[in-house]
């Protein structure tokens, strides 16, 4: 990609994976900070924290603090730590004091299906895949994972509002280009990119699994990816995690 021309017609559909790539491939070829611009981030979602209706917690708070007492007790289901749901779980009980186990499935869907079926205790899941499971009372809804509530749970909070200032996990998409690409391009992807996403009908489409349209400006997305990146590099180096493909 950072070696396509750059006329701005080469274009990277970039998710948090840009922030995690460095941690996993010793030799990746290129540094997605360094030499990719950023021209606009387009949504974020936000996730679900679930727990099993077995586990006696009613909420965050109440989910650390069992945590703490019964450490290493708990299982969460992910899909490995080359994921972003995986490393924001162990950055959360890393900033908690508190100790789980991680169980890994490949794929999140085997995690929800693990969580529906005892193998673990907690996982992260999207409103649209497992919201019918909580209105059954198959799983328990403690709080949302993005750093704002969902406008379609308004009364669910969130992860930093239970406790955790600062929590956020919310799987992002956004557009970058290779950095040598004039800011005159980068400026004029980033209106017409903005003027889409912040249409209501495309709001209204992606609402159901709570998706927020952000539009953000290329300096905004910038220093998100960046301090994004930064936060998953200090877990790292301050727990010794072992990312390598």
């Amino acid at each position: 990609m950072p070696r396509r021309p750059p006329d701005g017609y080469t274009v990277l559909a970039a998710t948090q994976a840009v922030s995690i790539a460095p941690l996993i491939y010793k030799n990746l070829g290129f540094d997605p900070i360094r030499d990719l611009a950023y021209v606009s981030m387009l949504s974020k979602r936000a996730p679900m924290l679930l727990a099993t209706p077995s586990l006696p917690v009613k909420n965050v708070t109440e989910y650390l603090a069992y945590t703490k007492a019964n450490p290493g007790k708990v299982n969460i289901g992910t899909s490995g730590p080359s994921g972003g749901a995986h490393l924001s779980m162990a950055w959360l009980h890393h900033v908690t004091n508190t100790k789980v186990t991680f169980i890994q499935y490949k794929g999140g869907a085997l995690s929800f299906t693990a969580l529906m079926g005892g193998e673990v205790q907690v996982a992260v899941g999207s409103v649209i895949a497992m919201m019918p499971n909580v209105k059954a009372g198959k799983v328990k809804l403690l709080g949302m994972t993005s750093a704002e509530r969902a406008k379609i749970l308004p009364d669910v909070p969130t992860v930093a509002e239970q406790g955790v200032p600062g929590f956020e996990y919310a799987p992002w998409l956004g557009f970058a280009v290779p950095r040598a690409t004039p800011a005159a391009v980068v400026a004029r992807l980033n209106a017409e990119l903005v003027n889409v996403v912040k249409t209501p009908e495309l709001a209204a489409r992606l609402a159901d699994d709570a998706t927020m349209m952000i539009g953000s400006s290329p300096g905004e997305f910038t220093q998100s990816v960046t301090a994004e990146a930064a936060r998953f590099r200090k877990l790292v180096d301050e727990t010794g995690m072992k990312l390598e493909h």
